[in-house]
């Protein structure tokens, strides 16, 4: 494997006859979402779990993606909507939170969804860890 980090691709769908969340769905929306993004294209690779539950934390897919985070060869992480990646809204924070930040991986979610989870945006997030960051770096009295 060259040194460039991959860019996942990460696709999952609990049962074959959701049409809404179909694989076919999911590839076409981050499709579109790289031809806005052609970089995102580069050193990319797609992992699907067919058949599991977003409240699965053992589809083969998902622990293979986490393996890659943990051994850094992992940039960004693309998925349709954040419900994709898990149901599970600790184990969502703690992705994003915890475990992407630590190495260094950017999460985009390429498609408008109602399954966003609203209270974990990346944008609140993001404005979270700017505070905190502030917060450590000010003066001390």
């Amino acid at each position: 494997m060259s040194s460039e980090k991959l860019n996942l691709v990460y696709i999952r769908v609990a049962n074959t006859a959701d049409s809404e969340n179909s694989i076919a769905t999911q590839r076409n929306c981050i499709f579109r979402y790289q031809q806005k993004h052609p970089d995102l294209t580069e050193h990319c690779e797609e992992i699907i779990d067919s058949g599991y539950s977003g409240l699965d934390s053992q589809a083969p897919g998902l622990v293979r993606l986490l393996q890659l985070v943990k051994q850094d060869l992992v940039a960004i992480i693309i998925v349709s909507d954040l419900s994709r990646l898990t149901r599970n809204h600790k184990l969502a924070r703690y992705y994003i939170e915890d475990l992407f930040p630590k190495h260094h991986v950017q999460l985009i979610v390429a498609c408008e969804s109602e399954n966003n989870f609203p209270e974990i945006t990346i944008e609140k997030l993001e404005r979270k860890r700017s505070k905190e960051k502030s917060a450590t770096t000010a003066a001390p009295i």
